[in-house]
């Protein structure tokens, strides 16, 4: 009978966690947003473009990649997403993005570069969405082999 009952939830408690994935809506991207740069420069340093290049070479790159990955903030509000390096104004990146699908914890948008008035519309960039929990996702460019690890900031 015990053995039942701790089945009974272990069971109830991943159709839990399933129906929290299928019910997170739109709104759940909504916050500010750090990289986890642990596990970003994990992903980054087992990409075949940096492998490559010399030990030298890649120790000065992770220092300065590490330095920039741990002040960066990414501010998602409503269908905007805004990237930057904290202390640094002109590193402000602005997107419009709109969810194109989502099927549980993986997503599809595409998003679109703000530009100044005069200037050629950007063409839209298709970026996945793969969620861990409420807190924790990482997003990946279309043909970029790296994803960027993001904690949501309390």
């Amino acid at each position: 009978m015990r053995m039942f009952v701790v089945a009974a939830a272990l069971v109830a408690g991943m159709a839990f966690g399933i129906a929290q994935a299928e019910d997170r809506g739109v709104e759940a991207l909504n916050g500010t947003w750090t990289v986890d740069v642990e596990k970003t420069y994990e992903a980054v340093s087992k990409s075949p473009d940096f492998a490559g290049l010399p030990a030298e070479q890649k120790a000065m790159m992770e220092k300065e990649m590490k330095s920039q990955m741990a002040a960066m903030v990414v501010i998602i509000e409503e269908s905007t997403i805004t990237m930057k390096i904290e202390g640094n104004d002109e590193s402000e990146q602005v997107m419009d993005f709109e969810v194109v699908s989502h099927e549980g914890d993986k997503w599809t948008i595409k998003t679109t570069d703000r530009r100044d008035e005069g200037e050629e519309p950007a063409e839209p960039d298709t970026v996945t969405i793969e969620w861990s929990d409420d807190d924790h996702m990482s997003m990946a460019k279309e043909g970029d082999p790296v994803a960027m690890f993001l904690v949501r900031k309390e």
